[in-house]
């Protein structure tokens, strides 16, 4: 059972009828006066806000796929097939989305019938394999900057970086799927129009968050002259070193997420 906090627990004063409401007479004044029911919503409403705010943090990972996994993509070789076909690193994001499209449909036909996860559970899936996702990333990249800075320079082939895109794709369609049924089940009734307002919010906060992280990191890494880990040339660079740092928060943000889930109680669903 999740034990409501002082401040929310002084919300229930909202819905309280006091000697000076009854002496004014007038009862109908929103802004002084609550009902029980106003007054439960706000109450689910803010033991959501933790939980959307975890949610938030995650698309730091997810939005590598649309960021420096395809940056990895442009220094590798886009032939495939012994050079029959090209690849454009680009495309990576829409096989991501292939990916994603068949993961969520193999759940619905084979698991889902005989294994059913909770919303929440589906979320804390999202948030594993996302730092999953970015490990992986990261192994790659250094075995890329091992190869590029060999005698032979040689060049790292684009499929490599398939098994991350793979792994982020389970990643996106668990928690986004996880993510809209929960606020959906879990939202005020009169708020559950605007639920799906809550996964979007999330990702443009994400990539706001990730955004700052790079603009501090590269200040930090180049600072007093040094090379850091975002110049020009990223084979002068340790991309490896930032997905590291961006496994690290997720996991962080994974473990704060499990305290939350285990610790939050459901709203019964009509």
């Amino acid at each position: 059972m999740l034990c409501e906090c002082a401040p929310i627990r002084c919300l229930d004063k909202a819905a309280i009828v006091t000697a000076e409401d009854l002496e004014d007479g007038d009862l109908n004044r929103p802004w002084r006066l609550c009902t029980v029911t106003q007054v439960e919503e706000l109450k689910t409403l803010l033991r959501l806000i933790p939980i959307w705010l975890t949610s938030a943090v995650y698309f730091v990972a997810n939005t590598q796929a649309q960021t420096t996994f395809v940056q990895q993509g442009t220094k590798t070789d886009s032939h495939i097939a012994g050079g029959a076909a090209s690849v454009p690193a680009a495309s990576l994001t829409s096989i991501e989305t292939v990916l994603a499209a068949a993961y969520v449909t193999f759940y619905n036909r084979a698991v889902a019938p005989s294994v059913a996860f909770t919303p929440l559970q589906l979320m804390g899936l999202g948030h594993a394999t996302a730092a999953g996702a970015v490990a992986v990333a990261a192994c790659t990249e250094a075995c890329r900057l091992r190869m590029a800075g060999g005698q032979e320079a040689a060049q790292m082939g684009i499929a490599w970086l398939l098994p991350q895109y793979a792994v982020m794709a389970v990643s996106d369609a668990s928690l986004s799927v996880g993510q809209m049924q929960f606020f959906y089940d879990q939202s005020p009734e009169t708020m559950r129009g605007a639920s799906t307002a809550f996964y979007f919010l999330s990702i443009s906060l994400g990539n706001l968050i990730n955004s700052q992280l790079v603009t501090l990191v590269a200040s930090v890494t180049s600072a007093g002259g040094r090379t850091g880990w975002f110049p020009p040339e990223m084979d002068d660079g340790r991309l490896d070193y930032y997905f590291v740092l961006v496994v690290a928060i997720t996991l962080l943000n994974f473990a704060v997420f499990v305290a939350l889930a285990k610790n939050y109680t459901s709203k019964r669903v009509r």
